[in-house]
């Protein structure tokens, strides 16, 4: 299914995945929000999370942002769930940390202009660990992997700073236990 979506969208227009991304999120948003009315979106969650997972690797720079927005408060989100929940919250994590993933491979994020944009998520990378659910950890594995590449490609010229390597090699070794 996840390549049928990504070949649509390959085929489709900008602005048609746009919106679509758009309107994905806010529904997704919608049935994770607890509220009351918002109870019939529930069962869509999962299915409305993979779906926009799958468009982040080919929504404009702009974007980014709102799926930043969107998917790293999920990263933390099994850990906040009622018991009754907890397996919604754990896939929905589990689809959190691919559509990072996704977004740490999207071309804005590798290029030199926006790397800023997504060094700022390693805190919440970081953070998350306590409550990474055991189902995600593979893909939060492969995220912080990606995190570590992308660090490393935009401050290796600034290496030779005093500060900024001492924070590199915090962030490693914050990552050494995983």
């Amino acid at each position: 299914a996840f390549e049928a979506v990504q070949g649509f969208v390959r085929m489709a227009d900008d602005g048609l995945v746009a919106g679509l991304f758009k309107k994905m999120v806010a529904r997704l948003l919608k049935a994770v929000s607890g509220d009351v009315e918002a109870e019939a979106e529930k069962p869509n969650a999962l299915a409305l999370a993979e779906l926009a997972g799958a468009l982040v690797p080919s929504v404009g720079a702009d974007a980014l942002d709102l799926a930043l927005k969107v998917f790293a408060p999920m990263l933390a989100g099994a850990a906040a769930a009622s018991e009754e929940d907890k397996a919604l919250a754990s896939a929905l994590q589990k689809s959190a940390y691919r559509a990072v993933l996704a977004l740490l491979r999207h071309p804005a994020c590798t290029a030199a202009e926006g790397g800023a944009r997504v060094l700022g998520l390693w805190t919440t990378l970081r953070d998350a660990r306590q409550t990474c659910a055991p189902g995600a950890l593979k893909a939060r594995l492969a995220a912080v992997e990606e995190m570590l590449k992308l660090t490393e490609k935009h401050l290796a010229p600034r290496f030779r700073e005093p500060g900024v390597r001492q924070e590199y090699l915090q962030c490693l070794t914050a990552v050494m236990p995983e």
